[in-house]
């Protein structure tokens, strides 16, 4: 159990544990990293609603579990550390007429890496037109998360993730601009 400012318990979750919050923590460079990367899952969340926030449950041929080479998980080996899913939107409603979010209405594609050695992973091929925007953990210093333009000129679309790391990749329409 920890705090956002990185104070933690060692795992207990023990009251007499417990610490007063020190204020001043949240002057910190991981403290300012941890609240800008709260506000952007936050914001994600509420710009991608049409995956994340469903009046209804995803259908499960909308869901794919993956394993860092786009084979199946391997759910009973107890040694696997890595684990990636694809969330596909519903094709109604990707990139409704007069929708002003509709060029971020694409699949979305999340690895997590626990490991404590670094994957290789192969993203799923985009359709037609679109193309991969990535945002990783281990690189938000700067502006909460690195961002990679995949190329499509690429045979396999694929991303080096490192150990304990996590990665949001969305499917975006290619002749968009977006914003963070």
């Amino acid at each position: 159990m920890g705090d956002e400012c990185g104070q933690s318990t060692g795992g207990s979750p023990a009251y007499s544990d417990r610490k007063a919050f020190d204020w001043n923590a949240l002057e910190t460079g991981f403290a300012t990293q941890t609240t800008q990367f709260i506000a952007f899952l936050s914001s994600f969340r509420k710009r991608r609603s049409d995956l994340l926030q469903k009046r209804n449950f995803l259908k499960e041929e909308n869901i794919y579990w993956y394993e860092s080479d786009q084979t199946p998980p391997r759910w009973e080996d107890p040694s696997c550390k890595f684990l990636a899913m694809r969330l596909k939107a519903d094709i109604d409603e990707v990139n409704q007429p007069g929708d002003e979010s509709s060029h971020s209405r694409g699949d979305l594609f999340v690895a997590f890496n626990a490991a404590d050695h670094s994957e290789t992973v192969v993203l799923p091929p985009p359709p037609e037109g679109m193309g991969w925007r990535c945002w990783s953990t281990q690189l938000f210093h700067s502006q909460v998360f690195s961002l990679l333009m995949v190329s499509p000129s690429l045979s396999k679309w694929w991303v080096y993730l490192h150990m304990n790391e996590v990665y949001i990749v969305v499917l975006y329409l290619k002749a968009c601009n977006f914003v963070s």
